[in-house]
């Protein structure tokens, strides 16, 4: 471990990141405005996410030969091109 880092400063720091924003000039109203950062924020989310464990663990592949059948309404039929169409 780093010197002065520890597992509360971390948290501290992550969950200021939670409502990280930014700025951008304005040039009509000659000031800078706040937004959020939202690619901050999703990036302190996932850091969380990731140190207390929360993402679950990776599945392991299984081999399914059944076929899978997929139903659409009827009224989908009516949005396809006309030479797509059932009977067409």
């Amino acid at each position: 471990r780093r010197a002065g880092l520890t597992e509360e400063r971390s948290a501290g720091k992550l969950a200021v990141l939670l409502d990280a924003e930014s700025v951008k000039w304005n040039p009509a109203k000659r000031r800078w405005d706040r937004f959020r950062d939202g690619d901050l924020q999703l990036r302190a989310v996932q850091e969380i996410n990731r140190v207390l464990d929360g993402y679950p663990a990776p599945k392991q592949p299984i081999e399914d030969s059944r076929p899978i059948t997929i139903v659409f309404d009827k009224s989908l039929s009516s949005m396809m091109p006309p030479e797509n169409r059932e009977g067409g």
